[in-house]
């Protein structure tokens, strides 16, 4: 049996090293970008949200717009806002772009909220 000369098998380890702290570098990255589309998700729902109660509910001494929706999700955040609105049902969708590391790649988000079928209806009671 010959044995391998320990010359050759000097700098292994580091080789080794060297792509495990990329791997982790790599899912250290991936991790943040997770994170940050489920906050910016979690932002764009909640605009979504408020947007389609304001402009359903008038604030005091004004009537229920469109107009005031849209100021309202683009305060929390929202980029782009389409409004479906009538007196008793609002369906607004939100939109934002979120810059993702390490490229710098934009990823457009949208959420809508809230639909006819979650609205409660009078004397339906709540969910």
């Amino acid at each position: 049996m010959t044995s391998v000369p320990r010359e050759r098998e000097r700098g292994s380890a580091t080789l080794i090293g060297l792509a495990l702290a990329v791997v982790v570098l790599l899912a250290g990255l991936l991790t943040i970008d997770l994170s940050v589309l489920a906050g910016a998700r979690a932002r764009m729902q909640t605009a979504a949200d408020l947007a389609a109660l304001a402009a359903l509910t008038p604030a005091p001494g004004t009537v229920a717009s469109p107009g005031r929706a849209a100021d309202i999700a683009r305060a929390n955040g929202a980029d782009e806002v389409r409004c479906a609105c009538a007196p008793i049902q609002a369906v607004v969708t939100v939109g934002r772009r979120v810059t993702l590391l390490p490229g710098g790649a934009v990823v457009p988000l949208s959420r809508c909220g809230p639909s006819e079928s979650e609205l409660v209806r009078p004397g339906a009671g709540w969910r």
